[in-house]
């Protein structure tokens, strides 16, 4: 099938400007252009959808950034906390992190949410090497 330069040009812009969520009906706006303005109009397309590509991108290592915040300050609170537990008494941070590990399988809490009550002092160590029941609050 042939096309002339004109359609080709409506191809093309409209193909730049579709992608698996977004589709800009921009066919019928080309056909109505001379071939120059058509040409023209096929180079803001690929610029738009790069533009639109490039923001995707953005948007998703932005998603990742705050991912790695959050579990960077989760860490901060997990280490502050096994350095309480080892200044209270456990043996080593590794076996503070299992005492902390074990609270929050048998309570069904998120370890995170017990490393900050430990670190807020609602959770103490008891004297048994656990940790206490002590008013919990997450």
């Amino acid at each position: 099938m042939d096309h002339t330069l004109r359609e080709q040009a409506v191809i093309a812009a409209s193909t730049a400007l579709s992608n698996d969520t977004d589709d800009i009906p921009i066919a019928r706006i080309l056909l109505r252009l001379s071939p120059d303005d058509a040409a023209v109009a096929q180079a803001l397309a690929e610029i738009t959808a790069l533009g639109l590509q490039r923001q995707r991108e953005l948007d998703a290592l932005n998603v990742e950034v705050e991912q790695l915040q959050r579990a960077l300050v989760s860490r901060i609170h997990l280490e502050q906390a096994k350095g309480v537990l080892f200044a209270s008494g456990t043996d080593s941070l590794e076996g503070a992190f299992g005492i902390m590990r074990d609270y929050a399988r048998s309570h069904n809490l998120r370890l995170h949410d017990v490393a900050k009550s430990v670190v807020r002092g609602q959770v103490r160590l008891a004297d048994s090497g656990r940790l206490s029941d002590e008013v919990l609050v997450g």
